[in-house]
């Protein structure tokens, strides 16, 4: 719908994506801030990861494109389904069934998802931090991309139906700075 255009790698790690020149415009205008947000959260967002911004002159026509690392593992086969997230209801259906593996949306999504809490806590405190960062930035048109990756789960008395995989090195980084953190807040009490 947006008239882009999206291509990966042959190794899946990097997505080149087209950018209208506003885009553009837009993106290096909150460099720096993004830069800055990168640097302050070690790199732990679900915001895009960008490596560079370019643009192509054909004829008297300017190309502008995108070079940001693809948000899913590239050592993984691609998400069984995929979802852009806006947390909106208007205009997000498609008419894609989920065996098409094509990208949906929101309302698109009719599987739980089922999480522990620290999982989830963990997410909910990241979307927080990022939705945060482009309010600054006056950025309020934005998506998740969401990933459903189809596992063999093992039941501990738990009913699974689907896992979110999301990056799972920043997962465990995020999951020992909280265990960390809360074992400090222990350490602290008795003290």
């Amino acid at each position: 719908r947006s008239g882009a255009f999206f291509f990966f790698t042959k190794d899946m790690k990097y997505l080149i994506k087209t950018l209208t020149k506003s885009e553009a415009q837009l993106l290096l205008t909150t460099l720096r801030e993004y830069t800055i947000y990168l640097t302050e959260n070690r790199g732990e967002t679900y915001l895009s990861n960008y490596f560079g911004l370019h643009s192509i002159k054909l004829y008297s026509h300017s190309i502008y494109f995108v070079v940001n690392k693809n948000v899913f593992p590239s050592k993984y086969k691609s998400p069984d389904e995929v979802y852009d997230i806006k947390g909106s209801w208007v205009d997000r259906y498609t008419k894609h069934h989920v065996s098409a593996k094509k990208l949906m949306k929101d309302g698109d999504l009719h599987t739980k998802l089922i999480l522990n809490e620290q999982q989830s806590a963990l997410i909910h405190e990241q979307l927080r931090k990022d939705s945060e960062f482009l309010a600054t930035c006056n950025i309020m048109d934005y998506s998740l991309l969401l990933g459903v990756f189809y596992t063999k789960v093992h039941r501990n008395n738990q009913r699974h139906k689907s896992v979110i995989h999301l990056d799972a090195q920043q997962f465990e980084q995020q999951l020992h700075k909280q265990q960390q953190q809360q074992q400090q807040k222990q350490s602290n009490i008795k003290s």
